[in-house]
């Protein structure tokens, strides 16, 4: 598909006001031919323009199908897999734990619980102490950590150090 002649209008600013005649006929069937050509090329240049914003409408319809048949029936079953992951190394935890044992050896592979390191566990952000609530309405659990670990005799009153157990497979 070819566009039609280039489209620009070219506008004199001088000061001098030009001397007009009056146009002949030829020169009035010219412009208006000039005319009529510069509105079939914007036609046709619309035209073209809603085409191919009808294309991206389309892709747009296209990606949202994918998305919706393959992307989220995949994450779905992602979260169904993390989930289940998740589970069995709670069961293996528990079964180590019962069996107070830290390590379980196969003829391949080990289980081994290992400590993560500690973290807060805000109970109530009320009973806090000022000094270690953020200017957000936030404990601070970094500086409540540290406090904690560095003397293990202080008590505050809200909070509590855990520990979880992460499983590592080898």
């Amino acid at each position: 598909m070819a566009f039609a002649r280039k489209l620009y209008a070219v506008v004199s600013h001088n000061a001098q006001p030009s001397q007009r005649h009056k146009p002949n006929l030829l020169e009035l069937r010219a412009q208006n031919l000039r005319e009529i050509e510069t509105k079939k090329a914007i036609d046709r240049a619309n035209q073209v323009l809603d085409k191919l914003e009808q294309r991206v409408a389309h892709f747009d319809a296209q990606i949202q199908v994918v998305r919706n048949e393959y992307l989220q029936p995949l994450e779905r079953r992602r979260a169904c897999a993390e989930r289940r992951i998740a589970r069995l190394e709670d069961q293996i935890l528990a079964k180590l734990s019962d069996a107070n044992l830290e390590r379980a050896d196969g003829f391949c592979r080990e289980f081994q619980a290992v400590p993560c390191p500690k973290a807060v566990q805000v109970d109530s952000l009320s009973l806090l102490p000022a000094e270690y609530i953020r200017h957000k309405p936030e404990a601070d659990k970094i500086a409540i950590k540290h406090a904690l670990e560095r003397d293990e005799g202080l008590v505050l009153p809200g909070v509590h150090l855990t520990q979880k157990w992460r499983l590592v497979r080898r």
